[in-house]
């Protein structure tokens, strides 16, 4: 798994390329509880654009990214899920509490081009 990190005023922007599995799950932990930590950061947005799969390890992080993110009065977004992808977050009866969106729609919420597809 590459991890590329962008960060703009409030903002934490993390690229994902590869798997989300038990073996690289760690690593995409470190990454997010440092900017869950960082009371400048009030939005962490995960673009899966290049995400090739993820497992229920991945899953289970992101569940825990979300409530962490609540309880630190922050916002965790997935953004352009691959639809093999969004397709595992269905089966898991996850759509309505992961916070599932594209990169068009936060590029609206938050008046920005910061979220703009890029290769």
């Amino acid at each position: 798994m590459k991890i590329d990190i962008k960060k703009r005023d409030t903002i934490a922007l993390i690229q994902i390329t590869g798997k989300i599995n038990i073996e690289t799950v760690l690593r995409l932990d470190e990454v997010i509880n440092k900017f869950m930590n960082d009371p400048a950061i009030t939005a962490i947005a995960l673009n899966c654009r290049k995400l090739e799969h993820v497992d229920s390890s991945g899953l289970g992080s992101w569940i825990q990214y979300i409530n962490t993110a609540k309880s630190l009065n922050k916002e965790f977004f997935l953004y352009d899920l691959p639809s093999n992808i969004l397709s595992i977050i269905e089966m898991a009866f996850l759509m309505n509490f992961l916070k599932c969106t594209t990169s068009e729609k936060l590029n609206e919420e938050f008046k920005t081009d910061f979220f703009k597809i890029s290769d």
